[in-house]
């Protein structure tokens, strides 16, 4: 068995959205109603942050350092059995914040931050049939599938594409191993062009040689 080689699988593209699907996605959300602006603070999330389904919807105000900016995720919602630190933005933090007064004022009982309109723990379905909504509405959903792993997609590759180092953005998503990290970041041609035009030897010999 030495000799025989291992057969090699085909890696499928995994696509993330769009600057302008980003947008119509999250202004699809009607924010003058509670159901619409959890869904919208959910989706800012998934963007901020990377975070998985079930870990996003297992968090309590609790679980947010406000000091930090940082979320975080006890071993027993993380897909690794990890303890995790998910760093957010001021954005992201003071939408929460919101969301978590608007859940005092309906349900003061509740402990989860994402709720229904019943003030119960929102469940994966049914929010995946929230973003499965806003993808129909939109038509982004004729393009891509609009899914809280697409989401994910799109914030390893903005990550990166933004100046993000791999290994940050390896701790971030919780995986064990940059090889699964490197699947995440799908780049597309275009992203592949402009950060070749942008970092090409052959331009910074030309500045130099036009000196």
């Amino acid at each position: 068995m030495d000799n025989i080689r291992c057969q090699k699988d085909d890696v499928d593209k995994i696509e993330s959205f769009t600057d302008e699907q980003i947008e119509a996605l999250i202004n699809a959300c009607d924010q003058r109603t509670y159901v619409g602006f959890r869904d919208y603070v959910f989706q800012i999330c998934l963007l901020d942050t990377g975070m998985r389904m079930n870990e996003l919807l297992s968090i309590t105000p609790e679980s947010i350092d406000i000091k930090t900016r940082c979320i975080h995720l006890g071993a027993e919602f993380n897909k690794n059995r990890r303890y995790r630190v998910v760093p957010i933005s001021q954005d992201t933090l003071k939408l929460l914040f919101e969301l978590v007064d608007e859940n005092k004022q309906h349900f003061p009982e509740a402990k989860r931050i994402f709720l229904s309109c019943y003030g119960e723990e929102v469940r994966d379905t049914q929010m995946n049939k929230r973003l499965k909504y806003y993808g129909d509405v939109t038509g982004v959903g004729k393009e891509i599938r609009s899914t809280a792993h697409t989401w994910r997609h799109t914030f390893a590759r903005n990550f990166i594409l933004n100046g993000g180092d791999p290994y940050t953005l390896m701790r971030i998503l919780g995986h064990s191993s940059i090889t699964m990290t490197r699947r995440y970041v799908q780049m597309t041609d275009g992203d592949i062009q402009v950060k070749h035009l942008e970092y090409s030897p052959l331009r910074k010999l030309r500045t130099k040689l036009r000196k």
